[in-house]
């Protein structure tokens, strides 16, 4: 559709790479089939497929308690800022202003080991839970292309003991599922976040495996990959939040 559009501008005498930027699906809960995020993934991939094309991430600004939950965000004073701050960065040539919202760029799998001390509440160094016998304890790494932070209403107030046993301290969902290679949910407790580089660019996150016998490595991270997704508690220095994705995860 871009390609057409600029075609038919290009006729009229308009630059051929015209700026083009669009906004996202926002939330919209049917029977969360799952169809949305395949719509705002290829809507996304256009981006890094064409010069100049810039996509506004709006799954986060859904209106959860609207009468008739539009699929569109109704929140547009947000939706116009993040659109200006790409055409102020594209368009205008502002280095200070990011082009896009954060994206994931690579995501590892840890085995856990002794060395990381109290993993989970009771799994300390001479704990059985993590040795493998009973539970198996494990970890993720993903790695954005910019630096990312916790939303202010998830950033949590307790100390970071708390912080780190109980993801955030107000008990909202971390966003992040994770699925084993046949693409089906591996029995992995929900994913919680375990911390964030002092450089910004990659968040950790704990994992257990709960289920008796043969374990399956997850090899699929999704985040906020659903029509109406309950959590989106990573964004930038200007607030523009990392946007649903869904990459593969490598071993270590």
């Amino acid at each position: 559709m871009v390609s057409d559009w600029r075609a038919s501008w290009a006729k009229a005498g308009a630059s051929p790479t015209l700026p083009f930027v669009y906004v996202g699906l926002s939330a919209w809960p049917m029977d969360d089939a799952g169809i949305i995020p395949v719509f705002r993934h290829a809507a996304e991939q256009t981006t890094r497929d064409l010069a100049r094309v810039g996509m506004v991430v709006a799954a986060d600004i859904a209106d959860p308690a609207g009468a008739y939950h539009p699929i569109h965000p109704p929140w547009k004073a947000e939706v116009a800022r993040r659109a200006w701050l790409w055409a102020d960065a594209v368009i205008y040539g502002n280095a200070s202003s990011p082009a896009s919202s954060p994206h994931a760029v690579a995501a590892v799998f840890d085995a856990w080991d002794a060395s990381w001390g109290d993993f989970h509440h009771g799994t300390g160094a001479n704990s059985y839970v993590c040795e493998g016998t009973a539970w198996f304890c494990a970890g993720i790494r993903v790695t954005f292309d910019t630096p990312v932070r916790l939303r202010g209403f998830y950033a949590p107030t307790a100390d970071p003991a708390t912080r780190r046993a109980y993801d955030f301290a107000r008990g909202a969902e971390s966003g992040f599922r994770v699925f084993a290679s046949n693409n089906a949910t591996a029995w992995w407790q929900p994913v919680a976040l375990g911390g964030i580089s002092p450089d910004g660019r990659t968040v950790t996150m704990n994992l257990t495996w709960i289920a008796p016998g043969a374990r399956a490595a997850p090899t699929v991270l999704r985040y906020g990959w659903s029509d109406y997704p309950l959590a989106a508690p990573l964004e930038d220095a200007f607030g523009l939040p990392v946007g649903p994705f869904n990459i593969s995860i490598v071993a270590a």
